[in-house]
């Protein structure tokens, strides 16, 4: 709404004020919606059982069968194994994929997919609130489900992802969607993953000043913290003490017990040597679950992380190293020490929304560089989830979980393969998008031109 009285606003400063304000208002909103809306339909529920066949099975839990099958039925994973397909008593549709591959659904652990459209369009942009320590916030209800962002990423096997918020010290809470839905609630998969937090920095200067920001904005936290508490112990003794929302957001993450299930994390967003160990030194103090997001020194901090099981979402392969005692490979290596180390860890790519499809590819960089291909897969399949808390419904072909996978025409970690088919809960989804609209919009022309031939037995281009 603040961005459509923008808009409003705009259209009056220049001399547009013949119609009522009201039908101006409804003209901003019709004009914005128009910068990020994928018109195609979603999928609708699977009705019949089905199995796919012949296919190279990435089960990430259990290795890889070489000609598999799986059957999946009702949005779940019912069976799977290996060689020909059994006689099942029921009925079930048969899908050939003989030579083509099936992966889990990746799952992209940090974006602000159906938050940002377009980085210039400030209308457009909804990841933010105003003030510095925003806990009540949940990013979920600015979720728009026609985002032309979610189209690019299914196309590459992203069917799953985080959505954060950002700005301030904490910008509010996190939230895991599914990458197809009519609505922003069929899109959900957890409503509340944990709580942000931008951990604080003193900055390469490391002055006196920004020591002291460091050591007050700490500080802030933790007197938040304690107030919550203390309002919790209050309001559970006496129900007539005013509901503070600012402190029950706080709550998912302070207070676990049989009606509000387990503790939620903290998700803490630290890059540097510092960061990490101040972010670490105040979970103990707390008493808080926390996972790093960011990671960069991750590595040096490795005896740290273990010693408090603390997890690390490692943001992006397909960058230059910060610190000067790095070598140029050291990012590309990174994910391969942080296995070696045995810290539970995995990727994500930190790209903008619109490069969100190239997370497979950080993956292959860091399989390129030293980590196991099948542990490059994991890191954006099994670990993302079982970091996430996910692990018993996504991130690996497991019976029991949700039927997201999709099917590929050769290894997801080459820059030549292609997402054919893809499946979330069961649902064959769409995989067009204005990209692929426009590829064979121009692939036509050409056709047109007689420079592209038709293959007659594939009737493409």
């Amino acid at each position: 709404m603040i961005c459509i009285l923008k808009s409003a606003k705009l259209f009056l400063s220049h001399g547009k004020s013949a119609l009522p304000i009201g039908a101006w208002i409804l003209a901003a909103a019709w004009s914005h919606s128009l910068h990020g809306q994928d018109l195609g339909n979603k999928a609708p529920k699977q009705e019949a059982a089905i199995a796919l066949t012949g296919a190279v099975l990435h089960t990430v839990s259990t290795g890889v069968i070489q000609t598999g099958w799986i059957r999946f039925s009702e949005g779940r994973i019912t069976d799977l194994g290996e060689g020909d397909l059994p006689d099942f008593q029921e009925s079930v549709k048969i899908v050939p994929a003989t030579g083509k591959h099936v992966y889990p659904g990746l799952i992209s652990a940090y974006t602000q997919l159906g938050v940002k459209e377009i980085n210039t369009i400030s209308e457009s942009t909804d990841v933010s609130e105003v003030g510095d320590m925003n806990p009540e916030v949940q990013v979920m209800v600015a979720l728009n489900p026609d985002s032309v962002h979610f189209p690019v990423a299914r196309a590459n096997g992203i069917l799953s992802a985080v959505v954060f918020p950002s700005g301030g010290l904490m910008p509010g809470h996190a939230g895991l969607i599914r990458l197809d839905g009519w609505t922003t609630e069929d899109m959900t998969i957890v409503k509340d993953l944990g709580l942000v937090i931008q951990w604080p920095s003193p900055g390469r200067s490391r002055n006196k000043e920004r020591l002291q920001g460091m050591g007050k904005s700490i500080e802030n936290l933790e007197n938040l913290f304690q107030d919550a508490r203390a309002y919790f112990s209050v309001r559970e003794s006496d129900s007539k003490v005013p509901v503070d929302l600012r402190y029950e957001g706080l709550r998912s993450v302070l207070e676990s017990g049989k009606d509000r299930g387990e503790v939620l994390p903290l998700f803490i967003k630290a890059q540097s040597y510092d960061q990490i160990v101040s972010a670490v030194d105040f979970s103990q103090r707390n008493q808080v679950r926390i996972i790093i997001v960011g990671g960069r020194d991750s590595v040096v901090c490795a005896d740290l992380l273990k010693k408090y099981r603390i997890p690390v979402v490692l943001l992006s392969t397909l960058r230059l190293p910060k610190r000067a005692d790095r070598p140029y490979d050291g990012p590309f290596q990174l994910p391969g020490e942080l296995e070696a180390a045995g810290i539970d860890w995995c990727l994500a790519s930190d790209e903008s929304n619109s490069a969100q499809r190239n997370l497979p590819y950080h993956a292959a960089m860091a399989a390129a560089f030293g980590l196991p291909q099948q542990s490059a897969v994991k890191s954006i399949t099994l670990s993302a989830a079982r970091i996430l808390g996910v692990g018993d419904q996504l991130g690996s072909l497991e019976p029991g979980k949700s039927a997201t996978f999709f099917i590929a025409d050769g290894s997801i970690l080459e820059i030549t393969t292609h997402v054919t088919d893809a499946y979330i809960d069961g649902r064959r989804i769409n995989l067009v998008s204005k990209q692929t609209r426009l590829r064979d919009k121009y692939r036509e022309k050409y056709r047109q031109l007689g420079i592209l031939k038709t293959d007659p037995d594939t009737g493409r281009n």
